[in-house]
């Protein structure tokens, strides 16, 4: 059987994480979107598709920006997917014309600020059967919670002092190294050739590989090779990679009247209606030494903040200076 994920208008939503990437690639919990769906269907063939075709051939077609909950099943009639009134997909049984409607249970992506909720909210995505690794002895660390709960790869490196509260969810540690007094609240996930150095890193975070990370981080994620390797505060957001985070960066991600963030993107105000939500920050871009990131912040790609202190709300891709042009060979 084959399942195909397909694009719909609605994917130039997730700009500017997907100016550089694909959909299937961004993280959320334990996995890369793409990554999901192979661990839902682990015995099926998946392709991406642009769009989806006029003529269906046999096997589930599903709106790539969809999670459904569970695995679906195989039917003998032609189905259509829904998920609270809208179409998130197909099944191809044959050539019929009659279709059978069936609701799902999942988690539909429908802009940028979907991607922290569903961080917080959807809890398939924190849900996948790792082998515990047998630990060396010469682990050091204090543990909160379930102790099955704790999966840390054999090669990780632990220089220091460890905590991990399982109280929420569990932890999963790749080949990482640890140095310093580092404290973990479960959901969390620590990808591979990452450091972390005197870190507090709280639930619904996912680091990815080959991370430097310090300081405080809350309910984000973390796409590879991101610099944070200092002080300072990021929650609730969502930050690409090869982003250089200068010492003390700081971000807000609650509006000090308790009011839902309103986020904007080129001339255009969005309300997220969500209490909690910090930045996006696309891949390759630098702040400096001391930036405060404002509540609801977009920072396109290849963005450069130069001076500390109050940034912006919005900045385009290739920013480096107000009112200047930069001209490109």
């Amino acid at each position: 059987m084959k399942l195909f994920l397909y694009q719909d208008e609605k994917i130039k939503n997730f700009l500017p994480l997907t100016y550089l990437r694909s959909f299937s690639s961004l993280r959320l919990g334990f996995f890369k979107i793409i990554d999901y769906f192979k661990n839902l269907f682990p015995k099926t063939a998946i392709w991406e598709i642009d769009k989806l075709p006029i003529n269906l051939e046999r096997g589930y077609y599903l709106l790539i920006r969809f999670l459904p909950r569970e695995r679906l099943e195989d039917w003998q009639e032609n189905i259509t997917f829904k998920y609270q009134g809208q179409v998130v997909g197909y099944y191809q049984y044959n050539d019929k014309k009659e279709r059978r409607e069936i609701n799902l249970d999942g988690f539909l992506l429908e802009n940028l600020w979907d991607l922290i909720k569903c961080q917080t909210e959807f809890s398939p995505i924190w849900q996948k059967s790792f082998r515990k690794e047998k630990l060396a002895r010469n682990f050091s660390f204090r543990i909160y919670g379930r102790k099955d709960l704790v999966f840390i790869n054999k090669n990780t490196k632990i220089l220091g002092e460890l905590i991990l509260n399982l109280e929420k969810g569990p932890i999963i540690i790749e080949e990482a190294t640890l140095k310093g007094f580092n404290y973990l609240e479960g959901p969390c996930y620590i990808g591979k050739n990452t450091v972390i150095d005197n870190a507090k890193i709280r639930s619904f975070t996912t680091i990815g590989e080959n991370c430097r990370i310090s300081g405080e981080i809350e309910a984000s994620v973390f796409l590879d090779f991101v610099n944070k390797h200092h002080e300072g505060f990021i929650g609730h957001s969502y930050i690409g990679s090869w982003v250089n985070l200068g010492a003390y960066t700081t971000n807000s991600d609650l509006k000090n009247n308790y009011s839902s963030v309103k986020i904007k993107i080129k001339n255009k105000i969005y309300d997220t209606k969500m209490l909690k939500f910090g930045c996006v920050i696309g891949d390759h871009t630098k702040t400096a030494i001391g930036t405060l990131i404002p509540t609801g912040a977009i920072l396109g790609i290849c963005v450069n903040i130069k001076k500390g202190g109050p940034c912006e709300k919005f900045y385009p891709s290739f920013y480096w200076d107000k009112n200047k042009k930069w001209d490109f060979k």
